[in-house]
């Protein structure tokens, strides 16, 4: 059992305000867009190097095409499947390497929260990835599992955050945490 405030106590500058639900859920909504705003941007130029696409329906023994721009199923279909191969990198990217690097995705920097091992360390790659594929489970029942879970949590923590000794916290402006 991990006692979180012996261990935050001798470490003030670490941060230990774990009052961040409502801040948290907005910017895992804006981090998640950043995401997808990247992986859109990603497809924009891809699309943009190949040739449109063409969906056949075929209805009644009659054959009728749907010209879809920037949608690739016969010709250009490199570029969906490039894009479809790079999205899990781009989330890879905002959700995993970035706050490994920094303790914080994008957002958070906006919204002023860090992630800290429960203990008041850094959080390791690997500790970011686990909290984020197990992020599906929060999003249960459109995010009410995850919310709950985090509201009645003493230290506000989601299924991810649980399983990883992590936790977000109020970001101490200009500090960044030590440690392993």
């Amino acid at each position: 059992m991990v006692v979180v405030e012996d261990s935050l106590a001798s470490r003030p500058e670490a941060g230990t305000d774990t009052r961040v639900s409502g801040r948290r859920v907005f910017q895992l909504l804006l981090d998640t867009a950043l995401a997808g705003l990247l992986v859109y941007v990603v497809w924009a130029v891809l699309d943009g190097l190949g040739p449109t696409g063409v969906f056949r329906f075929v209805r009644a023994g009659d054959q009728d095409v749907l010209r879809i721009p920037h949608l690739s199923a016969e010709g250009g279909g490199w570029a969906s499947v490039l894009d479809a191969a790079i999205a899990p990198l781009v989330l890879i990217l905002v959700f995993v390497i970035v706050p490994a690097r920094t303790g914080r995705t994008p957002m958070m920097v906006l919204f002023g929260l860090r992630v800290l091992h429960t203990d008041g360390t850094r959080v390791s790659a690997y500790q970011h990835l686990v909290r984020n594929l197990l992020l599906f489970l929060d999003t249960l029942g459109g995010g009410l599992v995850g919310l709950l879970i985090m509201v009645f949590s003493r230290h506000r923590q989601r299924i991810g955050d649980h399983v990883t000794a992590t936790m977000v916290v109020r970001d101490v402006r200009g500090l960044t945490p030590t440690g392993s």
